[in-house]
């Protein structure tokens, strides 16, 4: 995958926003990446317990969903974990918290699921990559939670991520991971209930909101199709949700 998209890991450390930075890669690839959460509202937004990510593996026009209430590190994590199954060419939907046992409702299923968890951590934190800063500094020293912390820092990941790939190189306990994952969940339902306190005000401007949700590429692509009779404005107004007098805000 980092081949076909020209993306290193030593890209992936140095970049400012990795999950930005991938997305476009995407696009550029040919995959198009959306950030959709809601029924058409802020009133209608899908909690990531229920929905993380989709993929649809469809060999004209591939697509990733990513839910954006979700915590930014996780956000990325999915969209690795959605990138695999487009690679394997299998549509499929995330909906677990990362970490959470799989409850999948046939073993293929869980396979899968289990296989793209698996590829999304070694793509994201590489297990050579994590022994070789154990060796080169003494972050062994470190309590178990400054280890996650500054490992988590530096490969720009979530703490979660992270704690599950040292259980999985046995360098913490079942016991030390599942409370370790507590701590976390607690600070992200802390921090969702204060982000929810503070939503309201203003709506971001539609050429800031639509190329977030859609991508540049898609909203681009259905502007063009409007333009040359492929598709009327109004059918493109209803699927990006903006109205026609509002186009010009979207033109690159």
């Amino acid at each position: 995958m980092r081949q076909s998209l020209d993306y290193s890991f030593e890209d992936q450390i140095k970049c400012a926003d990795p999950f930005k930075t991938l997305r476009q890669k995407l696009h550029e690839s040919g995959v198009y990446v959306l950030c959709i959460g809601n029924l058409g509202s802020h009133h209608s937004n899908v909690d990531p317990s229920e929905f993380r990510g989709m993929s649809i593996a469809n060999p004209l026009v591939p697509m990733i969903i990513i839910n954006p209430n979700d915590v930014d590190a996780a956000q990325l994590f999915t969209l690795v974990h959605e990138m695999t199954h487009i690679w394997l060419g299998e549509s499929g939907i995330s909906n677990i918290g990362l970490g959470d046992d799989l409850r999948a409702p046939t073993v293929s299923h869980k396979e899968l699921e289990s296989y793209c968890n698996a590829v999304a951590a070694e793509f994201l934190v590489p297990q050579a990559k994590v022994k070789e800063l154990y060796r080169g500094s003494h972050i062994e020293n470190l309590s178990l939670e400054e280890q996650v912390e500054k490992l988590s820092q530096h490969f720009k990941v979530s703490r979660p991520v992270i704690a599950r790939k040292l259980l999985d190189m046995n360098q913490m306990t079942e016991r030390e991971y599942w409370d370790l994952y507590g701590v976390y969940r607690k600070q992200w339902q802390d921090q969702r209930a204060l982000q929810r306190q503070k939503e309201g005000g203003a709506p971001p401007r539609y050429k800031v909101l639509m190329p977030y949700c859609f991508g540049n590429k898609l909203v681009h692509r259905l502007l063009a199709a409007a333009q040359d009779g492929l598709l009327s404005s109004q059918e493109v107004s209803r699927l990006i949700n903006v109205p026609v007098s509002h186009f010009k805000e979207l033109e690159p």
